[in-house]
């Protein structure tokens, strides 16, 4: 087992190197994958992680995976290291660069480690290192594309502060500081100093926020086009409009249904509207055999004889009612 006096030891030893070198290791001609090599695995194996697996665990209960997939807007993103102990969840993402990039400064490697981790709920931080420098993110603070580097930042700290600030790493990074609770203890003392700080949410009530949103505007949308509606079928409308809506998503998230169908199937209705001439046959979508999407409803006008239940006017399948109410309505909702 890595004990502190050891691994202070070791670190010592790749702050000289990198200090006696630094010109070099700072070149652009030096990559990432040399600084992972050289100096950010010993970095993490001196702190008592099994960087490279060397006990042989299954690849399922691994300490340390190098670039994990994790799925973010139905694409897949590869952090380059993610960490937990055994068999237990992720504690946090880590993004290498190599020490050309100034991190202290750089924008979009913020927002990319932010991201990661805003997109784990459970995750509370994430870290940016190159050696050099090691800047430690709060998760909790939702990432904007343009938020400047020191956005979230909760610590900083150079090559030249590690043995200063040796204490703090051990206690709250090591394998064994962890078993301990010194990265839960840390977390709940930056949470609690902070617990006011603007931005600062959590995935659920972003959502959340962003729900209530949706319906102020979708609320809007329909009863300027439709003046005939009153305030049951307006909310009727709207909660089915998004209830339908955000299972699309999850089954798209899911690989239910393919990735983009819901976006490309708005587009082509765009396109439609702007070209009443133009017929579903030409558009590049084709939503009438859909099982969700389609807007044509069974030739007798009844969906329960399919199976389904009946379907407001307003909108297809999707938006079928799941309690047999229908608006009666003669004007369709835009």
């Amino acid at each position: 087992m890595m004990t502190k006096e050891k691994a202070i030891q070791k670190i010592k030893i790749l702050v000289k190197r990198f200090d006696e070198q630094k010109n070099i290791y700072k070149s652009k001609e030096y990559n990432e994958i040399q600084t992972r090599n050289d100096f950010i695995n010993p970095f993490w194996k001196a702190l008592g992680w099994d960087v490279d697996n060397d006990e042989g665990t299954h690849e399922t209960y691994r300490e340390v995976k190098h670039e994990p997939n994790i799925k973010i807007d139905g694409k897949i993103k590869t952090p380059d290291y993610s960490f937990r102990l055994t068999g237990g969840k992720r504690l946090f993402f880590l993004e290498a660069k190599k020490p050309s990039v100034i991190i202290k400064e750089d924008k979009e490697t913020a927002y990319q480690i932010r991201r990661y981790g805003w997109n784990d709920k459970e995750m509370k931080i994430s870290i940016i290192t190159d050696f050099e420098e090691l800047a430690i993110y709060d998760c909790t603070i939702k990432p904007k594309e343009k938020n400047e580097a020191s956005v979230a930042r909760i610590k900083y700290i150079t090559y030249e502060n590690y043995i200063n600030e040796f204490d703090f790493i051990w206690e709250t990074f090591s394998k064994e500081g962890v078993k301990k609770g010194g990265l839960d203890n840390f977390i709940q003392n930056f949470m609690q100093t902070d617990k006011n700080k603007k931005g600062t949410t959590s995935v659920d009530n972003d959502f959340l926020q962003s729900l209530d949103k949706w319906r102020i505007q979708l609320a809007g949308n329909i009863a300027k086009k439709n003046k005939h509606i009153n305030e049951e079928e307006l909310n009727f409308a709207v909660q089915h409009t998004i209830d339908r809506i955000i299972f699309l998503r999850i089954a798209e998230d899911r690989n239910v249904e393919k990735y983009g169908d819901l976006q490309e199937a708005i587009t082509v209705n765009k396109n439609s509207n702007r070209n009443t001439n133009n017929s579903r046959k030409n558009n590049t979508t084709d939503n009438s055999n859909h099982p969700v999407l389609t807007d044509t409803p069974p030739q007798d006008g009844n969906l329960k004889t399919a199976g389904m239940p009946t379907v407001p006017l307003y909108g297809g399948v999707a938006f079928a009612s799941n309690d047999g109410v229908v608006i009666k309505s003669k004007k369709k909702i835009q």
